[in-house]
């Protein structure tokens, strides 16, 4: 996690302000940003490759999303007391708390200036790192 990343999120204008992390999913690794999140579906930021790499470029924009990855996320009291953590059928935690605070009006907005690595330790052990400069917008560090 960045040094300014809880700073940075705190001055997002937003209910639940999200930095920008890969998902663990193969083959492209898509960004923890989403356009569109629903029971179901999900379309990522990251399937508009051109409009995400000039956000990128601009590391402080900020745009709004409908939610979906918690590993860094700032989420303001006022929602923690009014949506759940919970399962519903095999979707994880964060994608029914998106829907919910989309339910709830609660605004979800992506800086994309605060990047966080995403640890994997299936395999080998190694980071991913979302990067532009790659076809599916991630590098790979490996670790010791």
């Amino acid at each position: 996690m960045p040094e300014n990343a809880i700073t940075d999120l705190a001055s997002v204008d937003a209910d639940v302000a999200m930095g920008v992390y890969c998902l663990r999913q193969k083959p492209s690794h898509r960004w923890n940003t989403f356009q569109r999140v629903a029971d179901g579906e999900g379309i990522s930021w990251t399937e508009k490759d051109a409009w995400a790499c000039m956000r990128w470029v601009n590391n402080k924009e900020i745009a709004e999303v409908d939610g979906v990855g918690l590993g860094l996320t700032l989420i303001h009291r006022h929602v923690l007391e009014k949506v759940q953590f919970e399962r519903r059928g095999n979707a994880c935690n964060d994608w029914y708390f998106s829907i919910d605070c989309q339910s709830h009006g609660f605004s979800q907005k992506a800086h994309f200036g605060v990047l966080c690595g995403h640890v994997m330790v299936t395999g080998t052990r190694h980071i991913l790192w979302p990067d532009v400069t790659q076809p599916h917008l991630h590098r790979r560090e490996e670790l010791p």
